[in-house]
């Protein structure tokens, strides 16, 4: 038996190099891939193996042949990441001073042609080595580096990739709060990213964030919100085949099924992780699957099977250990290899100050006129651009104000007017009817106000979302609460179809202002007796919040600057309400702020829907 699993070790132990055999099969897999292919074609085949293959031997080869063919033809930024790529997979099999001279090598090339978005995809690798050595002060700095870089490219799945890592080293640290508001920060641009760029690298980004989050809830005690963020997770990994991603997921769903005493629900998991591992060559998921299911089968006092899977446990963890004592010495390794990058850097460094000081000599003197008379004239057309926004803002904003105020405020003066002056001659009933019609008059002022100084918040630099967990159905139900008596004026049926088991991150505050205006705005152009339903889904990672009404509908032409704000536009209920469109001017900012959109369709020619996706 022990020589069985140390034979088992042994093999998984093989798994992490590259054979004679497995380098035929890849190098004829390779050739018959790029065969008649273009040199741009070739480099595209390679770079999607070596990052979305499970396989890292495979990816290791691949990404050796990139970096063969750039040398071929001595082109800097493939080769550069030729190097990047085979650091990256290096990282991967756990061989981290390996990953790390060949990723200094790569930001070397990449800052002498002074390629931004090498550059940074690069720094993000380089932090994460720091990270997996526990040297959070250069993983952080590099995280840095490399979202500044980002920020210049307007790259949103690049940024996400930031927020991603630092929400682990935070939680590494154990500052969860910090990782909180990285890991919520990563899902928001990932979704962005999603909706600009179709492709696995997004949706992988989004699983990645879902999983952040829940790993924080995890940790946190917060048990059902993290498995609930898990299975998430888990359904795009299924989707974009992320074998990895799907192994590492079903072993974080275990320890939580562990802490909830589930034991037979979490052995169909531990075996699919098992499985999965295996067919990936990741050792350090076979042996916590391996672990798993000797802790489950013990559990159920299945003793034969639990020691079987014990000792196997046993023999693979006897390869890891080699491996982390190769980190230890990594953190010795990579300080000569960062020396020597440096050294590099800063003689190439000094010959180009060198050529630079001479030819800015030349230039200097004619480029500082031009350059004043340039500034100066920008710098007037720049303000003069920004008065004339803020003028237009400013009448706007007022036009709105006047019109929409008007109306109650001069409502309201009337009736107590009446009231003042025949206060005597008036009976019960009108008296009633008058302080009820008041009273509507206040509300509608009230509502301005609140979506005024919501909107006028919006627009604010600087304005900050407090992102936290919600249930999307107790969120809807407090807001038509709030609301009941405006739909039984009409006698207008509201209706919560929300699932109790939807949840997702986002700012209460606003999202309930988004809600209540819609809400109210279904009632508003709802017919007397008519109903509103608000309903939720989950749709590839994103949530879907719908509003629905049977009212009057809406036409191809109002859907223009529906969500604009204009003094010229005014939109009148079926009740005789007014109104000018604020509230979605409002509710369409407050969506886009987390990242979000907001759109209004007919609802099978009988009323209108609006539909929020975050």
């Amino acid at each position: 038996m022990k020589l069985l699993f140390t034979f088992l070790g042994l093999f998984l132990s093989c798994c992490m190099y590259l054979t004679a055999a497995d380098k035929a099969v890849y190098t004829a897999e390779f050739e018959a891939l790029t065969r008649g292919k273009s040199q741009t074609e070739k480099y595209k085949i390679l770079e999607d193996t070596c990052l979305f293959s499970s396989n890292y031997s495979k990816a290791l080869l691949f990404s050796e042949k990139y970096l063969e063919l750039a040398n071929e033809t001595r082109d800097k930024k493939q080769i550069a990441t030729g190097y990047r790529l085979i650091g990256r997979t290096y990282w991967l099999q756990g061989k981290l001073s390996a990953s790390l001279e060949n990723l200094f090598k790569a930001l070397q090339l990449y800052q002498e042609i002074n390629d931004s978005y090498g550059m940074a995809k690069t720094s993000v690798s380089i932090g994460v080595n720091y990270a997996k050595l526990d040297e959070y002060d250069k993983a952080l700095k590099y995280y840095m580096i490399a979202r500044q870089k980002f920020e210049i490219l307007d790259d949103e799945l690049g940024l996400a990739q930031t927020y991603i890592n630092s929400s682990d080293m935070y939680l590494n640290i154990n500052d969860r709060k910090r990782a909180l508001v990285e890991g919520v920060e990563a899902l928001r641009r990932y979704k962005i990213g999603s909706m600009r760029t179709i492709g696995p690298d997004s949706n992988m980004g989004v699983a990645m964030s879902l999983g952040k989050l829940a790993e924080i809830y995890r940790v946190d005690g917060n048990l059902d919100s993290a498995i609930h963020l898990y299975k998430q997770a888990l359904v795009i990994e299924r989707n974009i085949n992320h074998k990895h991603g799907i192994a590492t997921t079903l072993l974080f769903m275990i320890d939580i099924l562990f802490k909830q005493q589930k034991f037979g629900e979490a052995e169909n998991l531990a075996k699919e992780a098992l499985d999965v591992s295996k067919e990936i060559e990741a050792v350090d998921l076979t042996s916590n699957a391996l672990r798993d299911l000797a802790i489950i089968y013990k559990q159920n006092k299945n003793y034969e099977k639990a020691l079987d899977y014990f000792e196997q446990y046993q023999a693979v963890r006897d390869t890891i250990v080699k491996y982390d004592a190769r980190a230890v010495s990594a953190k010795f390794e990579l300080q000569s290899a960062e020396a020597e990058y440096k050294v590099t850097s800063e003689l190439q460094s000094a010959k180009q100050t060198y050529t630079i000081v001479i030819a800015s000599l030349i230039v200097l003197s004619l480029l500082i006129i031009a350059f004043i008379f340039y500034n100066r004239n920008k710098l007037t057309k720049k303000l003069n651009n920004q008065l004339a926004e803020s003028n237009t803002t400013k009448n706007k904003l007022f036009a709105v104000i006047s019109h929409d105020l008007k109306g109650p405020l001069s409502a309201f003066s009337e009736l107590s007017n009446i009231l003042s002056l025949h206060r005597s001659s008036i009976s019960e009933t009108e008296r009633a009817k008058i302080m009820a019609n008041m009273h509507s008059s206040s509300v509608n002022i009230l509502g301005l106000l609140d979506n005024l100084l919501g909107w006028s918040r919006s627009q604010m630099k600087g304005y900050k979302l407090y992102p936290e967990l919600i249930i999307i159905h107790e969120l809807v139900q407090e807001v038509l609460a709030s609301i009941a008596d405006l739909a039984a004026v009409k006698n207008i049926q509201l209706l919560n179809l929300t699932d109790t088991s939807i949840e997702l991150t986002a700012d209460r505050n606003a999202l309930e202002m988004v809600l209540r205006n819609l809400i109210h705005n279904a009632i508003k152009f709802s017919h007397p007796n008519g109903k509103v339903e608000v309903r939720a889904c989950v749709v590839n990672g994103h949530t879907e919040i719908t509003v629905v009404d049977e009212g009057i509908g809406l036409s191809e032409s109002s859907k223009l600057g529906l969500f604009t704000l204009s003094p010229n536009k005014s939109t009148i209920g079926t009740a005789m309400e007014k109104g000018t469109g604020l509230g979605l001017v409002l509710c369409k900012d407050i969506i886009e702020l987390h990242g979000g959109t907001i759109r209004a369709e007919a609802n099978n020619e009988v009323g209108t829907k609006f539909i929020i996706t975050l």
